[in-house]
């Protein structure tokens, strides 16, 4: 059994959910909300890709919202949601479109729940 698997205690998913991640009231500094999809998500943790990582720093906490649905073309639905807080693991470059210095424009971050997702 490989090292990562031995540290994930849940399954991942690959689905595109829409999460808002804002940052943690606790946490000094700019206050930011973003909308992002998930790349995957599982009961530990979700991974996804922003153009807005310079906002995100590796330690830092985050408050979560992930919304059920998959996209947001029926904004008129009251469709259920989950929160939690969260802690930043890791920024990691991804490939795609890039600066004109030649570093990636988007990075991939992994970030940890601190307590379950509930309803809100």
């Amino acid at each position: 059994m490989s090292a990562t698997s031995e540290r994930r205690s849940s399954q991942r998913l690959h689905l595109p959910l829409r999460m808002e991640i804002e940052k943690s009231p606790a946490e000094a500094g700019l206050r930011f909300k973003v909308q992002v999809v998930t790349s995957n998500i599982s009961a530990g943790g979700a991974y996804f890709v922003t153009n807005h990582w310079r906002l995100f720093d590796c330690g830092g906490n985050v408050e979560v919202t992930v919304y059920l649905n998959k996209t947001s073309a029926c904004e008129a639905v009251m469709w259920p949601r989950l929160q939690t807080m969260a802690t930043v693991m890791r920024l990691q470059p991804v490939g795609g479109s890039r600066n004109e210095s030649g570093a990636p424009e988007s990075r991939g971050i992994a970030i940890q729940f601190n307590r379950p997702l509930s309803f809100s």
